[in-house]
């Protein structure tokens, strides 16, 4: 199946929806990912929506991620989708997990919580031409009717979980006013020598101004702090410095990394020497 993933956020690291990708990817699915860097307070140009529009017009899923300041960047996009086309359009993120009702005021149908899983089987189910709309973590509206299901349960084993999605031949970028090819020499300029990852998943914690405040909520019967092993993430920043031979440093950008044992952290840090010795931001 076709499907196409925009990310509206200037970071182009999209550490989310980049994972989203690559499980879509491992199931055999063909993915485009759009990488369209705006600061959220300005709108996209018209022309730029309509090369959005003609780029995915073979699609059979639009998926778009967005946070809550990015809201109305999502909706100019996918109202102008919707002028031209009748793929199907699902928006993911914080903000649709935490007011999903209000997002499909726009959207045909949103992921709730975590959407590896989620996103794999509603596309798998597509394919297959078999119901879908039962799909877990996946709200839909038909007509004014909302179909609420279940969220999925968290993926507790984040090593089965692939990395992040930076094959280029498939990604397009808004780039001094018109959306492109990517290219090395571009993912270079916009990452600034960058790469990100995310050893652990989650939140112990439910700080009241924090969005694990409501997540941890959803989940009350789960345990919401997850760690990738030692070795799995050494292996995808000896992969990402093949691949990128440019980066010159390592994000990791964690809401909970010191949740490492000091074993953990012992571990980490000679492998990292040994294996990867770049500079490290945590």
């Amino acid at each position: 199946m076709n499907i196409a993933l925009i990310s509206p956020y200037p970071d182009l690291h999209a550490f989310g929806i980049r994972t989203i990708s690559a499980c879509l990817k491992r199931e055999g699915h063909d993915v485009n990912l759009f990488l369209l860097p705006k600061q959220f307070t300005e709108r996209y140009e018209n022309r730029t929506l309509n090369e959005i529009v003609n780029l995915s017009k073979k699609s059979n899923l639009i998926g778009i991620s967005l946070m809550t300041n990015f809201f109305d960047n999502a909706i100019q996009i996918t109202q102008k989708l919707k002028e031209n086309s009748d793929i199907p359009i699902l928006w993911g993120g914080i903000h649709p997990t935490i007011r999903p009702e209000e997002c499909l005021n726009y959207a045909d149908m949103v992921c709730i919580g975590e959407g590896e899983e989620a996103l794999v089987e509603l596309s798998n189910k597509m394919e297959d031409g078999h119901y879908y709309h039962d799909v877990p973590g996946i709200w839909f509206k038909d007509k004014e009717i909302i179909i609420t299901n279940p969220i999925q349960p968290l993926t507790q084993s984040l090593d089965h979980i692939p990395f992040p999605d930076y094959d280029d031949r498939t990604h397009f970028i808004l780039n001094n006013g018109c959306i492109q090819k990517m290219d090395m020499k571009l993912l270079n300029r916009h990452l600034g020598g960058t790469y990100m990852t995310m050893p652990t998943r989650g939140c112990p914690f439910r700080c009241a101004y924090c969005c694990n405040n409501t997540i941890n909520k959803m989940y009350p019967n789960q345990k919401p702090l997850r760690k990738r092993s030692i070795d799995n993430i050494i292996k995808e920043l000896i992969e990402a410095k093949k691949l990128l031979p440019f980066i010159d440093r390592i994000i990791f950008d964690d809401d909970a990394f010191l949740s490492l044992s000091v074993n953990e952290i012992a571990e980490l840090c000679e492998k990292y020497k040994n294996n990867v010795s770049l500079p490290l931001v945590i």
